[in-house]
């Protein structure tokens, strides 16, 4: 047989019988002779073998590549950017990611990767540092892959937990607090007053006005993103004995595998005064970033219209700001959005979907999309939407009312809920149910001691 041939058919049948897989995104600023560590993947036989490549990248690794011994049943993609500027790796078990961690530490880590096994255990359970104090009463948590975000916004913080599932624990905490970043790190990105933020010290620090705070968190794939608020002071133009004090906003990026940190301005000054005071930032909601441009909830003060957009686009410039761009065209019925109360309502954000807890508000925030769940009225019944994916043309959301939590699937064709199933999960706290993956739960113990994952599927 075709020697070819023979090297498709063993591709195919690793990819039909593999449950695990490691992927290797390569970043051609490294030594050549880091590369040489590729060779180590030959002794997992029974991984799927993939190596991402940026397009711009792709004839230039294909030669670069062929100096090394790699195994024949490598694959490759391609993406369209660099998501770090250091090769990393990321390991999957049943399509679950089960470990992420820089290429030249693939070494230290292959004990622990010859030893995942493809099963999984129904409950796994992850102890929360004694140490780390929350109030679970203000909290936002987001889950993807191995890391568990906790946004604390009454201690002012933000907390990033990496889950080994390998061992069952906590391998890495990253913690950050609004007080942690130095006034002088905004002052140098300008347009505010350092004198009189100096002078009215005393006068911030008394009203907890004199740090920055922490409004919101994004995690993505590779980083964690804060919306900071600054304080902001100005004379009173009407009365020069007057201070007044704004918010000013600031966009902070933390890599989670190369450490890198970022700091942004955000020029949303330039959005109020194009629309004469009509939109302001909503720091009490989510932000996501889509093809590479930043998206903020805005505050819509003109009651009269019938239709609003729900977000603004920022873009970034060649300094240390984010542009106003425009109002995005989605846009809600303002009518809809007030009768349903969904302007009280807690808005969340995952890695698909910007929902309320009513389901009312539905958006898939990459294709700017707004979905409208017919036949199933959350608020009728005092049931909170916890959480959202969609398989195909089928939503899977966690629900829950006091201790009651259950798995509701929606058929988008028919617009039909078409299975409920009551799930037995007796040691959680509903509120912090987030998807870990679309067979599984991530959730906060009653006594906020431990993280847990939970199979719902088998």
């Amino acid at each position: 047989m075709n020697r070819k041939v023979i090297l498709l058919l063993v591709l195919i049948v690793t990819k039909l019988f593999a449950t695990k897989k490691i992927e290797v995104y390569l970043n051609f600023n490294e030594c050549v002779n880091c590369y040489a560590i590729l060779n180590i993947l030959h002794t997992l036989p029974d991984y799927e073998k993939t190596i991402v490549i940026a397009k711009t990248d792709s004839l230039m690794a294909l030669e670069f590549l062929e100096n090394y011994n790699l195994p024949s049943d490598i694959s490759y993609r391609y993406i369209s950017k660099k998501n770090s500027p250091l090769s990393y790796c990321k390991v999957y078990n049943n399509d679950a990611l089960a470990d992420s961690f820089a290429l030249k530490n693939i070494s230290s880590k292959m004990a622990s990767i010859t030893q995942l096994k493809s099963s999984k255990k129904e409950l796994r359970s992850f102890n929360i540092p004694s140490t780390m104090a929350f109030n679970f009463e203000r909290l936002d948590v987001s889950v993807k892959g191995n890391y568990f975000n906790i946004y604390d916004y009454s201690l002012n913080k933000n907390v990033i937990f990496t889950l080994d599932p390998f061992k069952d624990t906590i391998s890495r905490v990253i913690e950050i607090k609004g007080k942690a970043f130095s006034p002088r790190l905004f002052f140098k990105l300008g347009r505010l007053d350092s004198s009189l933020y100096y002078i009215c010290y005393d006068f911030l620090k008394q009203n907890r006005w004199a740090d920055a705070q922490i409004e919101s968190s994004l995690l993505t794939d590779s980083s964690i993103i804060l919306l900071l608020n600054f304080p902001s002071l100005h004379v009173n133009p009407k009365n020069i004995a007057d201070t007044i004090v704004g918010m000013s906003f600031y966009l902070y990026e933390k890599g989670l595998v190369s450490n890198a940190k970022k700091l942004f301005a955000l020029a949303d000054q330039e959005m109020t005064k194009q629309s004469n005071n009509r939109f302001f930032i909503d720091n009490s909601r989510p932000l996501f970033m889509r093809s590479g441009k930043l998206f903020i909830s805005v505050n819509d003060t003109k009651k009269s219209e019938d239709k609003f957009p729900l977000f603004a686009s920022f873009t970034h410039n060649k300094n240390q700001w984010f542009e106003f761009e425009k109002m995005d065209s989605l846009t809600f019925e303002k009518n809809l959005y007030l009768s349903n109360n969904i302007n009280k309502h807690f808005i969340q954000l995952n890695r698909q979907f910007y929902f309320d807890v009513s389901l009312k508000l539905l958006v898939d925030y990459h294709k700017s999309k707004a979905l409208y769940l017919k036949n199933l009225d959350l608020s009728a019944t005092n049931y909170y939407a916890r959480d959202v994916v969609q398989a195909g043309d089928t939503l899977k959301i966690i629900v829950s009312k006091e201790e009651i939590i259950e798995l509701l699937e929606y058929d988008l064709k028919t617009e039909k809920v078409i299975k409920r199933i009551k799930l037995e999960i007796s040691d959680c706290s509903p509120r912090t149910l987030r998807f870990y993956d679309p067979k599984t739960l991530a959730f906060i113990n009653k006594l906020n001691t431990k993280i847990h994952l939970q199979d719902i599927e088998k």
